[in-house]
């Protein structure tokens, strides 16, 4: 494992020279020493000069801030994997990159340890844990100070180069660009790893701890989006009065358009919780973009006695539900899955114009939830699923809308469109499916999409077999998120009594 440890610096004349010994001490033998200097004017040029020896790559750059200098600093360097040790952080002893490398997986994508954070003199002892359950606990919206504290510190983490040049840090956040560039490379599907060792001295009293209001701005920002509860990531962080209150994330799913705020001379009734007018026409929403939607509990206000409503999907109503008189609280059950990223329309029956406005109001709504199918079992890579009525006890989980009993060998498609689900915690490249032609169709045609995008398509002559092998690592979701891959095979013109011949047989399906 080759590394650069790059140390990102501006007027640190003070705090360099404990960083550079502590990286010259390092005993690995594929280091590269990398300094970006964003154009210092006190003496940190003095200071690089007497270690130019030892540096083996030096940028004086302008650049826009810190994330900014180290998404620069990912483009100068020449290692396998990099690590960021800024200025007044050190390495914990000079084996820290060894044992690392030690314990390495080949394939971790980022690898990361513990910290010991400083400030005022005083150490503290930081561990990290297995990032997949830190992702699953934030999903939860279950957030402690101690979820926190067990985050993976920079200055504790490798991350392969190619991975954060494709990337980056996002430079519109100034504090916590680290935070979430690791939950977006690892939700993508970058596979993490953590080892159990301490990798460095943290310098506290940096900028984050000096910008407290900013940073927990910032952190609220960036967990929200990554939870199926960010109510409950606001109140971790602000109780009642976060500035993102009742606004959704992409995996709690969203309102598109159809709300409107309330305003004092429009409020028609005497109701205590805060809320949003429903416009006449209903709202349009678009359901998690993870997993399937099973229902939608929604609450607040109505005054109509034959107030019902429908959930409509591309014209097809899946669930028609009456809402009470008065303040309510009920749950709209689908009739069918809705998929991920769905865009769905929520109608109502009745609507009044409010007075002294131009809003035609159906009722107020002060919570809408989406109830989310339950996770399915994670995947391991080069383990094959192969669909036979005797691993149907298995599979059944897999297998979403589309298919018919499996039998002995194989289970069958129907219809235009079949859809599996499957998720990993490992790194996912390609997906490797194997089925039959069906021998009704001539020069049968197989696409397969994943997540909605087509990722390969393949013709066969009637009755043979099937096999691609398909990069999917741009669309797939890591971390344990669902991932919805179509099948749609040409069909038959003549369908006769058998149903079947509008399908292929799949046999197996493997993560690679």
């Amino acid at each position: 494992m080759s590394i650069t440890v790059a140390t990102v610096a501006l007027n640190a004349a003070e705090d360099l020279p404990i960083t550079l010994e502590s990286i010259i001490a390092q005993d690995h033998p594929d280091i590269e020493l990398l300094v970006v200097d964003g154009s210092s004017w006190d003496h940190t040029h003095e200071i690089l000069d007497l270690y130019r020896d030892d540096i083996d790559r030096l940028e004086i750059i302008e650049d826009a801030g810190i994330f900014d200098a180290m998404n620069r600093a990912a483009e100068f360097a020449s290692k396998d994997y990099i690590i960021f040790l800024n200025a007044g952080d050190r390495f914990y002893t000079e084996r820290s990159l060894s044992k690392i490398w030690e314990r390495r997986r080949e394939s971790a994508d980022i690898i990361f340890g513990n910290h010991v954070y400083r400030a005022g003199g005083v150490d503290r002892f930081e561990a990290s844990s297995d990032f997949h359950d830190h992702m699953a606990q934030l999903r939860k919206g279950e957030l402690t100070a101690s979820w926190l504290s067990h985050f993976p510190a920079h200055q504790a983490t490798f991350t392969r180069t190619s991975l954060l040049r494709q990337e980056k840090y996002d430079t519109a956040l100034r504090i916590c660009a680290d935070h979430d560039f690791l939950l977006r490379a690892v939700y993508k599907g970058a596979e993490p790893q953590y080892i159990d060792e301490i990798v460095s001295h943290y310098m506290g009293g940096g900028f984050s701890a000096q910008r407290t209001d900013l940073c927990r701005l910032e952190w609220n920002a960036v967990y929200r989006r990554y939870s199926e509860r960010p109510e409950a990531i606001d109140r971790f962080f602000y109780r009642d009065h976060s500035p993102f209150a009742r606004k959704r994330s992409p995996l709690a799913g969203e309102v598109l358009m159809g709300l409107e705020a309330p305003r004092t001379d429009e409020e028609i009734l005497d109701y205590e919780e805060e809320f949003d007018w429903v416009v006449g026409s209903g709202l349009r929403l678009v359901s998690p973009e993870h997993r399937a939607a099973t229902a939608l509990h929604i609450s607040g206000f109505n005054h109509f006695a034959s107030q019902t409503v429908e959930v409509v999907d591309n014209g097809r109503v899946i669930a028609r539900q009456r809402v009470p008189t008065g303040e309510f609280h009920t749950e709209v059950s689908f009739g069918r899955p809705v998929e991920p990223g769905t865009i769905i329309d929520l109608i109502p029956s009745d609507s009044v114009r409010l007075p002294e406005s131009s809003v035609i109001a159906a009722f107020a709504l002060s919570e809408l939830r989406f109830e989310i199918e339950a996770e399915i079992m994670p995947r391991a890579v080069n383990d094959p699923i192969f669909f036979t009525v005797q691993t149907a006890h298995e599979t059944e989980n897999y297998l979403m809308s589309g298919w018919w009993t499996p039998e002995s060998t194989h289970v069958w498609s129907k219809g235009d469109s079949s859809d599996l689900k499957l998720s990993s915690l490992e790194s996912v490249s390609a997906l490797a499916i194997r089925a039959r032609a069906n021998p009704a169709v001539p020069g049968q045609t197989l696409q397969i999409s994943v997540n909605g995008k087509v990722v390969g398509e393949s013709g066969t002559t009637s009755g043979s077999e099937f096999y691609l092998v398909l990069p999917v690592a741009q669309h797939w979701r890591g971390a344990g998120y669902a991932n919805r891959i179509t099948l749609r095979p040409s069909r038959a013109s003549n369908v006769g009594a058998d149903h079947r011949v509008l399908g292929v047989s799949l046999v197996s399906v493997e993560l690679k």
